[in-house]
């Protein structure tokens, strides 16, 4: 796997909230946080980057994002910070994602991406520098960033985790989550228990392994992307702010 190709995983795997009596609350069943992480490429530090949610109040909106920072060699491929951002609501309790942005920072705009859902009228108009189309579809589809979010919400409600229907750039996939039980996982913070999933996707050789903690809200505390078993690239947990800590 060539270093280029090696950005792209780095990339997919890739604050202020308010309070007054006058206005909506955050639903707890979604915690807002900042999280650092620690990004190698076979176990080589090549980026940093910073995934968080927040919540605005006066909108009734939540946004997830991560910021993806590139660091020695990977710099000569991608200069600039890979930004990924998804706006959403919470709608008879299920998340509806609203807007999606997605900018790999590379040296062109070739492959930034936009997506606007009209839930009203079934479709998401998917934004490219090569012209826009626009993709039926149901109740429950997701993008990148607000299925980083449900996989929190889901294990923090006791649920199943998965599957999730997700746009891919110009298409649906179906993502499966497998429950490979518990591990103890060496971060920043210490030493933490986690559980244990694997993410796979029908067609596609690669899987991703997700170590959530309980103790933190079930954030994923190391991401790792693997290919027929090999772990690639990977994201380890160093810091974290506005999770509180909950019994495992």
């Amino acid at each position: 796997m060539s270093l280029k190709t090696s950005t792209n995983a780095f990339i997919s795997i890739s604050l202020g909230l308010l309070a007054a009596s006058d206005l909506l609350a955050a639903d707890t069943s979604v915690p807002t946080y900042t999280a650092s992480y620690r990004g190698s490429y076979k176990g080589r530090h090549l980026a940093n980057a910073d995934f968080s949610v927040r919540y605005d109040a006066a909108k009734d909106l939540y946004t997830f994002e991560s910021r993806t920072e590139p660091r020695g060699l990977l710099r000569l491929l991608r200069p600039g910070a890979a930004v990924e951002r998804s706006d959403f609501v919470l709608r008879d309790g299920e998340i509806q994602p609203r807007e999606y942005w997605f900018d790999p920072g590379g040296r062109n705009d070739e492959d930034d991406l936009h997506i606007v859902f009209d839930w009203d009228a079934g479709v998401a108009r998917i934004e490219k520098q090569s012209g826009a189309t626009e993709l039926d579809i149901m109740p429950g589809v997701l993008d990148r960033g607000s299925m980083q979010v449900a996989v929190m919400r889901d294990m923090g409600n006791g649920g199943p985790v998965g599957p999730y229907v997700l746009i891919d750039e110009d298409s649906l996939n179906t993502y499966e989550y497998a429950d490979e039980g518990r591990e103890d996982i060496e971060t920043g913070l210490g030493d933490l228990s986690t559980l244990r999933y694997t993410q796979t996707r029908e067609g596609s050789s690669r899987s991703l392994v997700v170590f959530a903690a309980p103790k933190l809200k079930f954030l994923p505390v190391l991401i790792e992307q693997q290919r027929r078993g090999e772990t690639e690239t990977s994201f380890l947990l160093e810091s974290v702010d506005g999770l509180e800590r909950t019994d495992p």
